[in-house]
Formats: C-alpha cells, sequence, structure tokens
C-alpha cells in the first residue's frame, strides 16, 4: 500500500525496473507511478520508518498480520539533493516483504 504526501492509502505493486533504473508501482486501475532510482536518498524501516499519522489509515494498514506497523512499512526518501527531501511509504503486508524491499531498492 502505497502512502504519499495525502493521507491515502492505495493498493499497489512494487518493482524494480529490470535495468535497475526506475522504482515503480502499478495501482489496481493500472495506472503506474516511478522514481528514479538516482533520486533516492534512504530507504527506511523498522523505528526509522515513518508511520501514518491518519489513524484511520492506520488502522487499514496494520491488518493483515502480527507485525508491527513499523516493521512493514518501507519509507523511500527521495529528492534532488540531501536537503530538499520527499517521502512515500509503502506498507507491505509482512515485516519479511519489507526487508527485502528496502534490501532490493538500497542494491540497486
Amino acid at each position: 500500500m502505497s502512502m504519499g504526501d495525502s493521507c491515502n492509502g492505495t493498493p499497489v505493486t512494487l518493482r524494480v525496473d529490470v535495468k535497475g533504473f526506475f522504482l515503480y508501482w502499478v495501482d489496481q486501475n493500472h495506472e503506474m507511478d516511478m522514481l528514479d532510482i538516482a533520486t533516492i536518498r534512504d530507504v527506511r524501516t523498522g523505528q526509522y520508518a515513518k508511520k501514518p499519522r491518519d489513524i484511520k489509515l492506520r488502522q487499514i494498514v496494520t491488518m493483515g498480520s502480527q507485525d508491527t506497523l513499523e516493521e512493514k512499512t518501507v519509507t523511500v526518501c527521495y529528492g534532488a539533493d540531501f536537503v530538499n527531501v520527499n517521502f512515500i511509504n509503502f506498507c507491505c503486508t509482512r515485516k519479511e516483504i519489507a526487508r527485502v524491499s528496502t534490501m532490493a531498492v538500497e542494491l540497486e
């Protein structure tokens, strides 16, 4: 589930393109969004991930497993430089998926 600057959560499928240039996600309506991996400054999970502030959204993304929300959240920090950074959160169904996603983006 993707959560950008808004308080909306959208179910998505997150991937890295085959050449390793872009992190992209596709929603249920087949709409795609992407980030150039060169602009990614940090990828965080666990206690360093940004949890959603909206209580209803928190309840929605917490469902699915016994893992904590922090363990299941991947925060991607991106921007043109290290000072002006934006954040996008992806909440996974299990902490193992969040760990693998974090490692995959860091390795690219």
